[in-house]
C-alpha cells in the first residue's frame, strides 16, 4: 500500500469511528470519574463504553447501533439510583 492510499485509509478509518459512537456528556461538578466507571461496571459496560476528560466534565463514548438510546437511558437511570441510594442513607 503506497503512502497516499494508506493516508486515505486512515482518514476513512478516522470517519468510520465517529460515526459509530454516540457520547454522552456529565459534568465533573455531578459526577466523579470514579462513580461513572463504577456505573458502567455495575450495568455491564465495562469495556464497552469510553470515557474521555472534556472541559468541566468527562464525555462517554457508547457503540452506536440498535439499542443505543436505550444503552444511555439505562446508564443515566442507574446513576440517578445510585445516587438517590446514597442520599436515603
Amino acid at each position: 500500500m503506497d503512502f497516499f492510499s494508506l493516508l486515505w485509509y486512515n482518514r476513512q478509518e478516522q470517519k468510520t469511528k465517529r460515526t459509530h459512537t454516540m457520547n454522552l456528556y456529565i459534568s465533573a461538578a455531578d459526577y466523579d470519574y470514579h462513580t461513572l466507571l463504577k456505573v458502567a461496571e455495575m450495568a455491564g459496560l465495562a469495556g464497552i463504553v469510553g470515557f474521555h476528560e472534556a472541559e468541566g466534565g468527562y464525555l462517554l463514548s457508547f457503540p452506536k447501533g440498535e439499542g443505543s438510546e436505550k444503552l444511555i437511558e439505562d446508564y443515566k437511570s442507574r446513576l440517578r439510583d445510585l445516587e438517590n441510594n446514597i442520599w436515603m442513607h
